[in-house]
């Protein structure tokens, strides 16, 4: 994975600006507030697109499509970041319920 975007990403995964939801990169919580799964937080500050609100849900819209659970192949691939390994955190996230730290240690090992 590209040595500054993956600093970028375990940065904001470790700063606390982000509230983790669970089964999509961007969604509402019961409260209303935002949350964004460890990729969503990725595409985010990586400003690759834009956040449209359905109201239950966000999409990420690049170009004409819109993305809801995972981000961009081709986005992943050109950052170095085998679909495999998007598959293990999408399961890390939102199934094994690791929060961001252990996300963020997941990526320092792996990644």
């Amino acid at each position: 994975m590209k040595k500054d975007i993956k600093k970028l990403w375990i940065e904001a995964l470790r700063s606390g600006k982000y509230q983790q939801g669970r089964l999509g990169l961007k969604s509402h919580q019961d409260d209303g507030n935002e949350c964004y799964c460890c990729l969503g937080v990725l595409v985010n500050e990586c400003n690759i697109g834009t956040w449209v609100d359905l109201e239950y849900k966000f999409a990420l819209e690049v170009g004409e499509e819109q993305f809801f659970g995972y981000p961009p192949h081709e986005f992943m691939t050109e950052l170095g970041v085998k679909w495999s390994e998007v598959e293990v955190l999408a399961q890390l996230n939102d199934h094994a319920n690791y929060d961001f730290e252990k996300i963020a240690e997941w990526i320092e090992r792996n990644l």
